[in-house]
């Protein structure tokens, strides 16, 4: 794999360097091959079938991580390199570089041995990579191994909760000898329990620190979610970004909110609207709002609305990753609703303890616009 300067900028046979966009976060240059390239009008993804989507359900992950009293995550370090391409397919691949970066040179040619990001079937093969490995070697295992294998990763990501120490040490260890046997190595190990990852190496670990003091962090994002693992909460932390304020920026702003389990959806809802008010009145992507619409947006934006339900609201009502099923009498609640506005609908588990005590989590919301088309409520 070739490094170079991440200040340069090259596009050369669909290959192309970070550029001049600011340094990556952590701190790491990756390689982009530009599958969507075209020469002669056609370009390699065009050539490409994206395959079988093999990626579990993203919110039954997410629900299945929160079943157990202990919980884990981890990730497959750099999962489609770790993919070998075919030998033949290899010289579709090909791209020219410098010799050790040296422009004054002649670029030299090169090729990609393994599946990149870029292209349009990666996904489905290294998904298909990390299964068959898991199949192949399940005999190795216990027989419940290769279906946990199968339910609780999505793509690179590993979410698993159990409810005992014992169990998910084990399966730790598991997941840890059986990936590795088809090469995937997993990292940025995580547990609300630190014993847990007593036996993966520091070096394995999302914290090499596990007697965390006050100002440390202790939230990390698993799909899109903000999981605090020394409180078992889950949140939401939406940062706006300063966007123009027109139906493009607007749209921005809204489709950066990525809240998979709809725990701020009646918030997110309410910005929807202002933008579908814009597109009702005609209003071109980079025209100015009108003085109405403008006001809302910045109601939206202000702490009295956008702003406070994110980060004081929410703040006091955050939910609890674990949700306690180890009780007989367990009912799923769910209430919908519907207006000329918008339709949505929440779930809860409701959950009579002993003496009769009763517990109710949230489980996932959605909540979508009315359409432009009018539609009867009871439709709806």
């Amino acid at each position: 794999m070739l490094v170079w300067s991440p200040t340069k900028t090259l596009k050369l046979c669909g290959f192309t360097s970070p550029s001049r966009n600011p340094p990556l976060k952590s701190g790491k240059v990756r390689v982009v091959f530009d599958c969507t390239a075209k020469f002669r009008d056609t370009s390699l993804n065009d050539m490409l079938l994206s395959g079988p989507d093999l990626l579990q359900n993203l919110i039954g992950v997410l629900l299945r991580f929160r079943l157990g009293k202990i919980a884990f995550t981890s990730d497959i370090q750099v999962m489609f390199h770790q993919v070998k391409v075919p030998l033949v397919d290899q010289k579709f691949l090909r791209f020219l570089w410098w010799p050790q970066g040296d422009t004054a040179k002649e670029p030299e040619e090169h090729c990609m041995t393994v599946h990149i990001f870029g292209a349009k079937s990666s996904r489905s093969v290294a998904n298909f990579a990390l299964l068959q490995t898991a199949q192949d070697n399940a005999h190795h295992f216990n027989g419940e191994v290769l279906e946990k294998v199968r339910t609780n990763f999505y793509a690179d990501d590993c979410l698993k909760s159990v409810n005992s120490v014992e169990e998910a040490r084990k399966l730790v260890h598991d997941f840890i000898e059986l990936l590795k046997l088809g090469g995937f190595q997993l990292k940025k190990w995580l547990s609300n329990e630190p014993s847990v990852l007593s036996q993966v190496d520091t070096s394995d670990r999302a914290h090499t620190d596990l007697n965390l003091d006050l100002n440390s962090k202790t939230t990390e994002n698993v799909l899109g979610v903000k999981w605090d693992f020394t409180t078992d909460i889950l949140q939401m932390h939406i940062h706006v970004k300063s966007k123009p304020v027109t139906r493009r920026g607007l749209l921005s702003i809204i489709s950066s909110v990525f809240d998979a389990l709809g725990m701020v959806a009646p918030v997110v809802l309410n910005g929807k609207l202002i933008l579908q008010q814009l597109c009702r009145k005609g209003i071109s992507w980079d025209e100015s709002l009108p003085p109405l619409e403008l006001d809302q947006w910045k109601c939206w934006l202000t702490a009295d609305g956008f702003a406070e339900s994110i980060y004081y609201k929410y703040s006091r009502y955050m939910f609890p990753r674990y949700v306690q099923t180890d009780f007989e009498n367990i009912q799923v609640h769910h209430f919908s609703d519907a207006s000329s506005k918008g339709y949505g609908t929440v779930s809860y588990l409701r959950v009579v303890k002993e003496k009769g005590e009763v517990h109710c989590t949230f489980l996932f919301a959605k909540a979508r616009l009315a359409p432009l088309k009018t539609v009867s409520i009871p439709r709806l």
